[in-house]
């Protein structure tokens, strides 16, 4: 703005340059989460702009008709944008599109073009968003016996662009619109994460079978509710915990096959900042990375060693950096066959070194993997190196999995006391990392927990009380504690 000073400051004059629409616009919290502003903080926001507006032109106080110049029927937009851009010299002020007065049925369902057939698995992609069109289709796609036949948006502009993509017939708008139908045998699920456990539970409830990306819960209530979703419909569900599924973790796996000792595994995760207002690092919608993400880490752990974690201790970066000390943790775990993996989790790195670098040591072996591109498995002085020209992180082999066990009527290929066990360790590892060491345990069912806390172990006392079960902390953790179902009550400190 070319504003001439003097004049301004002479006459006192203000200028104020309205930032689109008003207070609210750019911010989630408001435009998407619904928090408004006091009025008595900001009496003008976005929506209170807006509806005075529209109660202006209700009352005729503002006419705005007198500033349309032009009006265009839909079908000649491109007449319009030329008149707007200067293509068509004329001069306008306000340009108008009109559209059909014929009422359309906006119900956002597409109808069904041939009835699918029983000899594959039906499936309803129930989100519609880059990571489900990018990766989860394209794998769906490729897998004989899997049709993709809805896709399920609250967006529906998102599911017709992934259905003509894929051919799939059907588009819906919810969730409910599929799962009462029989053309559908499964549901993928790759929703925002605080939408994961609600939207499995009833899907499992509608007898159908779940694949739901990770993860599969963001807080204890939600994996409560989908436990009891699991057991009561005995249908199969697949949490997206892929890197178990990848070529590299399987050979991985074999190379200690027959060992007696447990393994000592480390993963360093090169992760990368995200900004402090995304939806993933929101403790509602996203669950924060640690429970997002950080359960890919802890269950390929757990994969490796073959058994649950049950003891979790984790610590954050200390306060006065611009970092958060959310996603720079570093965990151990300690795992029912005695294994144990130290998960370094930090968004401080270079983003041009490698995101993931694994490193497993048990009686006189070392395998090394980095970044699904290389595998090199070191023995009695001897090394051998496994190269992929294209990361396989197993995503398609995680679907393959899901698909052929729904397809046969065999067993999940995934365990949920396996997926619990994971799950609890991210709430834990994620509560208060605020620089304080803490430490707490994470049980399947299968055994007897332990928690270590400055370097000495403590057995857990259970609790005898099977109705109220949680763990208590004090001391170093104190201002950290609450109570999670495991199935006992723990203090130390």
């Amino acid at each position: 703005l070319e504003i001439p000073r003097k004049a301004y400051y002479e006459k006192e004059l203000e200028v104020v340059v309205s930032r689109s629409y008003g207070p609210g616009r750019y911010d989630a919290n408001y435009e998407e989460r619904g928090q408004d502003y006091p009025i008595g903080y900001v009496r003008w926001t976005e929506r209170r702009n807006l509806q005075a507006v529209l109660r202006a032109i209700e009352t005729k106080r503002l006419d705005v008709k007198s500033l349309i110049t032009h009006r265009f029927a839909f079908e000649n937009v491109l007449d319009a944008y030329a008149l707007i851009t200067g293509e068509k010299p004329e001069p306008h002020l306000g340009v108008v599109l009109t559209y059909p007065e014929k009422a359309h049925d906006l119900t956002p369902r597409v109808a069904v073009a041939a009835p699918a057939t029983s000899d594959k698995v039906r499936i309803a992609v129930v989100g519609t968003g880059s990571f489900a069109t990018s990766v989860l289709m394209p794998a769906l796609a490729g897998i004989d016996d899997a049709k993709m036949v809805a896709a399920v948006s609250g967006r529906g502009l998102s599911a017709r662009h992934a259905a003509n993509k894929f051919e799939i017939p059907t588009v819906c708008g919810s969730l409910d619109e599929v799962l009462g139908r029989a053309d559908v045998d499964a549901v993928v699920i790759a929703t925002r994460h605080e939408l994961h456990a609600a939207q499995a539970a009833k899907a499992l409830r509608a007898g159908k079978d779940v694949f739901l990306e990770k993860p599969a819960a963001v807080n204890e209530e939600q994996l409560e509710e989908l436990r009891k979703a699991v057991e009561e419909s005995g249908r199969r569900l697949v949490v997206g915990f892929n890197r178990r599924f990848a070529p590299m973790a399987t050979e991985l796996k074999g190379f200690f096959e027959g060992r007696r000792a447990g393994l000592m595994m480390s993963a360093r995760i090169n992760a990368g900042r995200i900004p402090a207002g995304n939806w993933v690092v929101d403790a509602v919608e996203g669950g924060g990375r640690i429970i997002g993400e950080g359960c890919h880490f802890i269950d390929l752990m757990a994969y490796w060693a073959g058994a649950p974690p049950v003891s979790v201790s984790a610590v954050g970066i200390g306060p006065g950096s611009a970092y958060s000390h959310d996603d720079n943790v570093a965990i151990t775990l300690r795992f029912a066959d005695g294994s144990v993996g130290q998960l370094l989790y930090t968004a401080m790195g270079d983003p041009s070194v490698s995101k993931e670098r694994y490193e497993v040591l048990c009686e006189g072996k070392v395998a090394v993997l980095d970044n699904w591109r290389t595998l090199t498995k070191s023995a009695m002085g001897k090394t051998k190196t496994t190269r992929a020209l294209k990361a396989d992180k197993g995503h398609a082999g995680e679907l393959e999995a899901f698909v052929r066990a729904a397809r046969r009527g065999e067993k999940s290929p995934m365990n949920w006391d396996d997926i619990a066990a994971v799950t609890r360790a991210t709430f834990l590892a994620s509560a208060d990392p605020g620089g304080s060491e803490r430490a707490r345990d994470s049980r399947c069912g299968r055994v007897r927990p332990t928690s270590v806390t400055l370097g000495r172990e403590v057995p857990a006392r259970w609790n005898d009380g099977r109705a109220n079960r949680g763990i208590s902390c004090s001391g170093a953790s104190a201002r950290s504690s609450r109570s999670v179902p495991f199935g006992f009550r723990m203090r130390h400190g």
